[in-house]
Parts: C-alpha cells; structure tokens; sequence
C-alpha cells in the first residue's frame, strides 16, 4: 500500500496536475498546440539530451549491460508494435504511431522518481535508471521520429524530416566535448540548465493542451496499446534479463522500468508529424493513470522474485 500511496501522489497526480493546467489554458486561451510542441521538439528537449549526456558519469561495464539490453527490448517491441500495428488495418501512420506507443516509456520524470523510491535512493539503481532514460530519449527522437515521420513518401524523404530535428545535433555535440573534455561556457551551461529543467513542464502541458480537444472515447488500439506496454513490456522484459543471465540489483530496475507508461514525447512527435495525434494523447493519458496500479505490481515482483 505504500508504494502504491507513493506511486500515486508523488509521480501520477503531479503528471496529471500539470496535464490539467494545460488542458484548462487550451480551453480559456485557444493555444497554438502545434508551436508548443515546437517549443518543446526544437528547444527543450535538445537542451536536456545534450545536459543528460554531457553531464552523466557512468562505468562502461554497467553502460554496457544496460545498452545491450535496451537494444534487444526496443528490437522485440518493434517487431510486436508493427506486427500488432499491422493486425489493426488502419494504414501505415496508425501502425507506426501504435509502434511508438508500446516501444518508447516515461523514463524520465515518471521513471527516476519511482526508481529512486523503489530503491531506497540506491545510486547504482539510479545510474541505471539514468541511462535507459537517455538511451529511450536518443531512440525516441531518432527511430522515433522516423516513425512518426513515415506517412509511405519514400526513405529518402522521411530522412530529410528528421533531420531538421536539432536533437541529433545535440547528442553529436554532447558526445564530442565528452571525448575532447571541453568545457562549457558557464553562462551558456546555465541556459541550457534552465532549458532542460522546464522540457518536463512543456511536455505535459502539450499533452494536456492536446487532450482538452480529443474526444476521450473507448478506442480498442489504446486499451491493446495500454496492455502491451505495461503488462507486455515487462513480460518480454524477464525474457530478455533471463536469457542475457542479468540478476540482482541490474535484473530488478530494468523489470520496473520496462512496464512504464507510454512516453509523452510520443504525443509532441505525433503532432509534428500529423501523425494520429488524438491515439497518442489517449495512449499517454490512460497508460500513466493504469501504471499506478501496474507498477506497483512490479515493484512488489522484482523486490520479492527476481534476485
């Protein structure tokens, strides 16, 4: 009950306090949606990539092991949003959105607070939880974006949408400076602190922007979506910490952070592209609210089964 207690007032109400303040501002002020996920696309999130890569000090080995992992989950859960996405006939768009729905998880703002908690602040768990964050957000905002992007105009053509995306640049230029050690400009550094720190808050006021004007009905896609994600996730999940031999402290925190709600950026990506904005919303909407009860669930597993 106290997990379930925590889960609930310290990462899902504050999500959707933030998501309401964004919702009510659309129904007051009629906000330009799209140039808000902009805001978001093409100024905080190449803020917070470039600060989390940056920044991070993490070992190679355990880098390693988590990266392998990531890697092999994002190839199965590819195969099975595409394969599911196909099942739903409802054309390649809503095949590569339902894709993104199930492959990409709020491992950020949802998922470092929960781990922190789940894990007594354990800083190894944290690291952990660090670099599938930023292993998600570089995946999200590439193959993501490719996704999002592939309306069936050609590779060639959905290549060049992405590449307007300044988040590749920033992981580019983030990797580069680590293996020169160059130092950033201290005033340059503060911006980018203070860009990256408000990438959370525009996210979801996106998202509730977004929400405000989608009408919430029964969609199967978003309940099948919803299953996969948070019960699929972490079932395929256990299969791969099985068969790569992971256990302990490693084993626990990737179980808990497969079954994570569908990430918001998915929404911001969705709405850059035209690319089922509405299925998104939902998605992302019900997916955090159901993994109040779902992680719970997970947590209880990992701490009581998986050693």
């Amino acid at each position: 009950m106290d997990y379930f207690t925590f889960i609930l007032t310290n990462n899902v109400l504050p999500i959707f306090l933030i998501v309401g303040v964004g919702a009510m501002l659309n129904y007051f002020f009629n906000l330009d949606v799209r140039s808000l996920s902009r805001l978001h696309l093409y100024i905080m999130v190449p803020a917070f990539m470039f600060n989390q890569l940056y920044k991070t000090e993490i070992s190679m080995q355990l880098l390693g092991s988590v990266i392998l992992f990531i890697i092999v989950f994002l190839f199965l859960l590819y195969i099975t949003g595409h394969g599911v996405g196909k099942l739903l006939k409802d054309g390649k768009s809503m095949e590569n959105a339902f894709a993104n729905s199930i492959m990409f998880y709020n491992s950020g703002n949802y998922g470092i607070p929960l781990i922190t908690l789940a894990f007594k602040n354990d800083p190894i768990a944290i690291s952990i939880q660090v670099i599938v964050m930023i292993a998600q957000n570089i995946s999200n905002f590439t193959l993501g974006a490719f996704q999002a992007s592939d309306k069936g105009d050609g590779f060639k053509q959905t290549l060049k949408g992405i590449a307007k995306l300044p988040s590749i640049y920033a992981l580019i230029l983030a990797l580069s400076l680590r293996l020169l050690h160059i130092d950033i400009w201290q005033p340059v550094a503060t911006s980018l602190d203070y860009l990256s720190q408000a990438m959370i808050a525009v996210a979801l006021l996106t998202l509730g922007a977004q929400l405000i004007s989608t009408k919430l009905d029964f969609e199967w896609s978003v309940l099948l979506s919803n299953a996969i994600r948070l019960i699929g996730g972490p079932a395929i999940a256990l299969l791969i910490i099985k068969l790569l031999g992971f256990h302990g402290l490693l084993a626990q925190v990737l179980f808990v952070s497969s079954g994570l709600p569908t990430a918001v950026n998915t929404v911001v990506l969705s709405l850059e592209y035209d690319s089922n904005p509405d299925f998104a919303s939902k998605t992302v909407f019900s997916a955090t609210l159901l993994s109040a009860f779902t992680e719970t669930i997970l947590i209880y597993v990992a701490q009581n089964f998986i050693k």
